[in-house]
């Protein structure tokens, strides 16, 4: 009885190992033999699918991106002594938006600046300028002076030279007499000299004064500068979308404030860029908003030049976080909402028909031939969000 038992036992397990081997041998050829078929047949029986849109993360962006606009580095730091703008406010371009706490010093260092100038000019149109008619008269008039003792110690001279021949003088006075000759005859070529100079001025003084005055001219604009950087300006027309730093406090690494010109928005798409020789200046895309759940119309106006890392990362956990995609400018509609454009940055869905011809981009050609792209996926409920 017990061998019978034995026996039946015996015959169960090794059906049972037949059993199992017989799955494995068909679990294997199943997952090898395709491998070992031919694959030109397989390919001939895939369907060639050609793509007509092709889908991409991105974000919202006004036009010409979120500008921050920053202080000029100090040693010390910088500090806001009075904000003009507030969040949501449109500013002109060239419009001051903030003063610093260095504003003030910096125009008493200018009207210093320019004082000093006045003067150089001054002194410069005084070189220039002759003399005073009454200082050019009295200069006539010495000269008149001297030349009468010049006369007068000239014939002096001569009287004395004339007894000095006929033995009758005394040769110490003619001496004397030659000697006041002389200075007379310097006496008055100095006094010439002296109307001369109060008439024209000298080159050499024309020229040290108008150097002066190139010295303090720069001395002017270089303080011109330093109070231009005092005053934070938009360098273009804009909405301030957000403060960073207010009146007394210190100007961080984020800047004072970020602007953006909302009147017109652009979808940034970030495009594999396997996907890229399909796109086309000109092509229309749709670009849906999760955070509203609306969706808008575009246009391609402009394609990246640079291969980069994603910026924008779908949440799904198998999504390729490090894939090389191309930034996609996407003009908006003009007339969308204004919720649209007080969401810069938001994340968005950039669906592109690449059906369309679009505008050709010199050296880009369309290629029909199938490419990967990212399937947009439909937005995640809020508990399924990241906090």
């Amino acid at each position: 009885m017990a061998k019978r038992e034995s026996g039946r036992w015996g015959r169960a397990v090794v059906w049972l190992l037949l059993a199992i081997v017989a799955a494995v041998v068909i679990g294997v050829g199943t997952g090898v033999l395709p491998w070992l078929g031919d694959s030109s047949a397989q390919n001939s029986l895939a369907p060639a699918v050609a793509l007509t849109h092709v889908g991409a993360w991105g974000r919202l962006a006004p036009r010409g991106d979120v500008r921050s606009l920053a202080a000029p580095s100090s040693t010390d730091g910088v500090r806001i002594a009075k904000l003009n703008v507030t969040e949501g406010q449109r500013v002109a371009e060239g419009e001051v938006i903030a003063v610093l706490d260095s504003h003030e010093r910096r125009v008493a260092a200018v009207a210093h600046a320019q004082s000093l100038l006045a003067l150089a000019e001054a002194k410069l149109e005084q070189v220039r300028t002759p003399s005073k008619p009454s200082e050019i008269v009295a200069q006539e008039a010495l000269i008149a002076r001297h030349e009468l003792e010049l006369s007068q110690a000239e014939a002096d001279f001569k009287r004395e030279d004339a007894l000095s021949q006929r033995q009758a003088g005394v040769q110490s006075m003619l001496e004397q007499a030659k000697l006041k000759w002389n200075q007379a005859v310097q006496n008055k070529r100095q006094s010439e000299a002296q109307l001369e100079s109060l008439k024209t001025p000298r080159p050499t003084d024309v020229l040290v004064a108008e150097r002066q005055v190139d010295e303090a001219r720069a001395v002017v604009k270089q303080f011109e500068a330093d109070l231009a950087v005092t005053e934070i300006r938009s360098p273009s027309a804009a909405t301030v979308l957000r403060v960073h730093t207010r009146a007394g406090e210190k100007v961080g690494d984020q800047g004072v404030v970020s602007i953006g010109d909302i009147d017109q928005m652009y979808a940034i798409a970030e495009v594999y860029e396997a996907d890229l020789a399909r796109l086309a200046i000109g092509q229309s895309a749709r670009v849906r908003i999760p955070t509203l759940k609306l969706e808008v119309a575009g246009t391609i106006e402009r394609l990246g030049f640079v291969v980069q890392r994603k910026d924008v990362f779908n949440i799904d956990p198998v999504a390729d976080t490090d894939a090389r995609v191309v930034e996609v400018w996407v003009k908006l509609s003009s007339d969308v909402p204004q919720a649209v454009r007080q969401l810069s940055n938001a994340r968005v869905e950039v669906i592109i028909d690449v059906s369309e011809a679009g505008d050709q981009r010199e050296g880009r050609r369309m290629d029909a031939s199938p490419v990967r792209h990212e399937p947009v996926r439909p937005e995640p409920t809020r508990a399924n969000e990241a906090p």
